[in-house]
C-alpha cells in the first residue's frame, strides 16, 4: 500500500471471507493518487491482528479529535477554524494518527515526512545506513511474490491467479475490481525481470537439450539491437513453468 492508502485506513476497515475452503483477509482503504476510490488489499492474518492493536492505540487520539470537533463547532467560525474542522472530521476514524507538538498538540493523520522519518529511524536502529523509504516495500513485496514458492517455481500459478491465458494482466481485475492495479503491474515487471535473468543463462554458447532447448537455441540467431533487447523480447514470449521435478 502507498502512504496515502495506509493513512486512509479507518476503524474496522478489514474483513475475512472463505472461498472454496480457503480464508482470505482484506484491508479496505481509499486510493487518492489515481482517484480510483475504494480499494482492497489482500493481507496475511497477522495484519488484522496488528490493525486491531493499532485501533486500540488510536482510540484516545480519536476521542481527543472528537472533543476538538465539538469545541470548533461551538466556537465562532473563521477561515482557519473551518479548515481545521474539515480536517479533524476527515481524520476522526483514522488509525495512523499522531500528535503535532509544534501545532499545539493537535491530532492529525501521519504525513509523508513523518512516515519517511520513522522508517529512517527504523533503519538506523537496525544498524544500517540504508535510506529506507515507504515505497521500497512495494517493490520488495513484488519481488518476494515472484520469488516465492508459487511465484518462482510455477508461473502457471500466477496465470491462474491473474485469470488469463497469459501474464499480460489485461483481464486481471475480473475477479475483484477493487484490487490495486499498479501493484500488479509492479509484480508483472518483476516477473519479466526474473525471466530475463533466467533466460540470460540460456542465451550463451552452452548447448541445450530437448525440444524446448532447441527452440531456445533458435532464439540465439534472432537479430536484436542488443543482448538486453533479446532477453526482454524472449521474456515476453516464453512461458516458464515447473515440471514437478525440475
Amino acid at each position: 500500500m502507498r502512504n496515502d492508502e495506509v493513512w486512509g485506513l479507518e476503524n474496522d476497515a478489514w474483513r475475512s471471507e472463505v472461498r472454496n475452503g480457503l480464508t482470505y483477509h482484506w484491508v479496505r482503504s481509499i486510493k487518492h493518487k489515481t482517484r480510483k476510490g475504494a480499494v482492497e488489499y489482500l493481507c496475511p492474518p497477522v495484519t488484522l491482528e496488528v490493525l486491531a492493536v493499532l485501533q486500540r492505540f488510536a482510540e484516545p487520539l480519536q476521542r481527543q479529535l472528537e472533543a476538538e470537533i465539538l469545541a470548533l463547532q461551538a466556537a465562532p467560525p473563521s477561515k482557519e477554524s473551518l479548515s481545521r474542522l474539515a480536517q479533524a472530521r476527515a481524520d476522526r476514524k483514522r488509525l495512523f494518527l499522531s500528535v503535532l507538538q509544534l501545532k499545539h498538540n493537535r491530532v492529525r493523520v501521519l504525513t509523508t515526512a513523518a512516515c519517511g522519518s520513522a522508517m529512517g529511524k527504523l533503519a538506523k536502529a537496525a544498524g544500517t545506513c540504508w535510506s529506507l523509504s515507504p515505497h521500497q516495500t512495494r517493490r520488495t513485496y513484488a519481488r518476494l511474490f515472484v520469488e516465492s514458492r508459487m511465484g518462482r517455481s510455477s508461473l502457471i500459478f500466477l496465470k491462474e491467479q491473474f485469470k488469463h491465458s497469459s501474464l499480460s494482466m489485461t483481464q486481471l481485475y475480473a475477479s475483484n475490481p477493487q484490487q490495486d492495479r499498479t501493484l500488479f503491474d509492479e509484480i508483472l515487471f518483476e516477473i519479466t525481470a526474473y525471466k530475463s535473468e533466467l533466460l540470460g543463462a540460456w542465451t550463451g554458447n552452452v548447448p541445450l537439450s530437448g525440444g524446448a532447448g532447441h527452440r531456445i537455441m533458435a532464439l540465439r540467431a534472432t537479430s536484436h539491437a542488443s543482448r538486453q533487447a533479446l532477453l526482454a523480447s524472449a521474456a515476453e514470449q516464453i512461458h516458464i513453468r515447473a515440471t514437478g521435478h525440475g
